[in-house]
């Protein structure tokens, strides 16, 4: 008897498929390992937002986190347009983009305005940052309004509520002395009661028991207020679902004041426009390091000549920011100082493909040279720069993890970079995709993306360079430490959100939570997933003589849902046509008996009865089941089995697989020829 149970080695496609450990695999098509280590389907996916048709692939896809609150923003970059997920449907922020064009995004904290901001930038278009103020329309707006009603302009946050003893129209007194002086500068104090109930004014001036704020014309009597902070300027420009609208004023928590506003509907999407910064490098990969940001891959920034500034085209340069402030590149033309701006040229640069924090560096990385770079902590403020491993580059982008960074060289050799101990000077690097370089030796990473998530990475790629788009997943197990899976999912890039994580497609600009349910799910229309699991050739030559083996059984074990099939397989001699394959169908009761024997593994009998168990169901409706089925002898020395399913609703988990095997004597077999 020979049993498969080591599913855990995962895809291993060597160039010599006998010599592979049993329980290795030569196909996971949409498989993945099980906590019970078996093998099982993929999990499935779930539409986030309303399906777009539209067939321009995503470029572009982030999740910008507030700094303050719980507030997190997907984004979303196709075609000319750049858009956001307001918690229920995606909106556009801006259009009119060069079509296609590739974003980069990063989130930045500016501590002088108390707020943080994301960054992003095309390479084509400015520079700019966005606040991630939003809300919705609070009524139908007819067109050519001059007051925009909203949800609301304030954060939901109260820091202080109570009741004014006395005051004016530009000042608030309470009792006791409960703030210390200029502790709420630059918040907003909002009337809750009387005649002026709803209006807020900015907070100028506190002390111990009086705010001042700009004036509220009309307030009297002693209303109760809240302290808050504002999601929007005092004045802007508003973007209503897509069209820009300036205002200038935000008299109350619910509304502007505009010029002429169009007509649009309850509910429609309100958010602030982005600024865009000219003079800033025109780059899409973007990276934070400690209070600064870096942006590579620019097309055109401004650099110095040593006197003056001038225009600067540089892909192999970084731009690092102001110290303190993301949207300032600027530095002294006759020596930087400390603090500012800086444009770093990178040795053997080709073309810089990424930027990632790694331990205490920033790491830059090109086609064929990596180098950590770090910012010194002291008065200097100068870029310490450490080359890594000569040679070693990288293609698509680097995947930073929780305890290393992977990433794919121009040899497609999936890397890891590591410590082997704490005495090394510099990461050593691991070549992970080594047990499957004949699969991967044709594919293109050109786009690669990736994620790390529960202890696996999600590698995104091509499957060939004829591939439009990036339309395979490569997984990697961290625990097994084994690739566990080739999911069939065309993946732009990757993000979290809510503590789950989602993928941007790489063919329509749609976004997908992964990791769900047991069917791909697209607004109503639900796709079931397919599954194949295929080992590698298992040679059963004796190493003592060259005797035939047989098989004569097959036995299974494992967790099955009612209504799933299965389809088990048996192959010899490296053919493609199987020499035995069945079906096995969960039901509500008879899984499988001598009785039904043809209703649950074919039409067409095998052999004698088999013999099968099958328990309860679990709380995930799960039942353990394992059977035997015998059928008369296939002769060889080299076999490999597969499993496969396809359909919706399905689950499952197989655990292990058995074949009986027999010895046939060499003088019978019809392989040897007599010279």
């Amino acid at each position: 008897m020979i049993d498969i149970d080591q599913f855990i080695l995962g895809l291993r496609v060597s160039e010599d498929s006998t010599k592979s450990p049993i329980g290795s695999a030569q196909t996971m098509k949409n498989v993945m390992i099980s906590d019970r280590g078996g093998i099982s389907k993929r999990p499935g996916t779930l539409l986030l937002g309303t399906l777009s048709t539209a067939s321009d692939g995503t470029k572009g896809f982030y999740t910008y986190t507030k700094s303050f609150g719980d507030v997190e923003i997907p984004m979303r970059a196709y075609s000319t347009t750049l858009e956001y997920y307001n918690g229920s449907a995606w909106a556009t922020l801006e259009g009119s983009f060069t079509d296609g064009s590739e974003w980069g995004f990063a989130a930045h904290q500016k501590p002088t305005e108390n707020e943080d901001y994301l960054y992003m930038c095309n390479r084509t278009e400015d520079y700019r940052r966005w606040n991630g103020a939003y809300t919705l329309l609070n009524g139908d707006l007819l067109a050519a309004a001059t007051t925009v009603t909203v949800d609301s302009t304030l954060d939901d946050e109260v820091y202080y509520s109570g009741t004014a003893d006395s005051l004016t129209t530009t000042t608030i007194d309470v009792t006791g002395t409960p703030w210390a002086t200029d502790q709420w500068n630059g918040f907003y104090v909002k009337i809750t009661s009387g005649t002026k109930d709803g209006y807020i004014s900015p907070i100028t001036d506190t002390d111990s028991n009086t705010i001042t704020f700009t004036i509220i014309a009309g307030l009297a009597g002693t209303p109760t207020f809240e302290i808050r902070t504002n999601k929007f300027a005092a004045t802007g420009t508003l973007v209503i679902n897509g069209t820009e609208v300036a205002y200038t004023a935000m008299p109350t928590a619910t509304t502007f004041t505009v010029g002429s506003a169009p007509a649009s509907s309850d509910n429609d999407p309100v958010t602030v426009k982005p600024t865009a910064y000219p003079a800033n490098p025109k780059g899409n990969v973007l990276a934070n390091y400690l209070t600064r940001m870096i942006v590579g891959n620019v097309r055109s920034g401004l650099g110095s000549d040593g006197t003056n500034l001038q225009g600067s085209q540089s892909t192999g340069s970084y731009y690092a920011s102001n110290k303190f402030d993301a949207s300032d590149f600027t530095f002294t033309t006759t020596g930087r100082a400390a603090t500012e701006g800086d444009v770093v040229s990178v040795a053997r640069g080709n073309g810089i493909k990424d930027i990632v924090g790694f331990e205490q560096y920033f790491l830059v990385g090109t086609p064929n040279y990596m180098e950590g770079s770090t910012y010194t902590q002291d008065s200097d403020d100068q870029v310490d720069r450490t080359p890594f491993k000569s040679g070693v580059g990288l293609q698509g982008k680097f995947i930073s993890g929780k305890d290393d960074t992977y990433f794919v060289t121009p040899k497609n050799e999936i890397t890891t970079l590591r410590r082997a101990e704490s005495k090394d000077l510099l990461p050593e690097t691991e070549n992970l995709g080594f047990v499957i370089k004949r699969l991967i030796d044709s594919y293109d990473f050109s786009s690669i993306r990736g994620h790390e998530f529960k202890d696996r990475i999600y590698f995104a790629c091509k499957e060939s360079s004829s591939s439009s788009a990036n339309d395979r997943l490569l997984v990697w197990n961290k625990i097994t430490r084994s690739f566990e899976g080739l999911w069939h999912l065309s993946a732009f890039g990757f993000s979290e959100y809510s503590d789950d994580l989602y993928y941007a497609d790489s063919k329509t600009p749609n976004v997908f939570k992964m990791l769900v349910g047991t069917n791909d799910i697209q607004g109503t229309d639900e796709f079931g997933i397919t599954f194949e699991w295929k080992s590698n050739w298992m040679n059963f030559t004796p190493k003592s003589h060259l005797d035939l083996q047989s098989i004569n059984s097959y036995g299974v074990e494992g967790y099955i849902s009612n209504g799933t099939s299965l389809t088990f397989e048996l192959y010899k001699d490296f053919e493609s046509d199987t020499i035995v394959s069945f079906t096995f169908t969960g039901s509500e009761s008879d899984f499988i008996d001598s009785e039904s024997f043809s209703d649950f593994l074919g039409a067409d009998p095998l052999g004698i009865s088999p013999e099968a168990v099958y328990g309860d169901p679990d709380d995930a409706g799960l039942r353990h089941f394992k059977f035997v089925v015998y059928f008369p002898d296939k002769y060889s020395n080299h076999f490999a089995t597969a499993i496969k399913n396809s359909g919706k609703d399905q689950r499952f988990d197989i655990t292990r697989l058995s074949l009986g095997v027999a010895v046939d004597s060499l003088k019978e077999s019809t392989d040897v020829k007599t010279l």
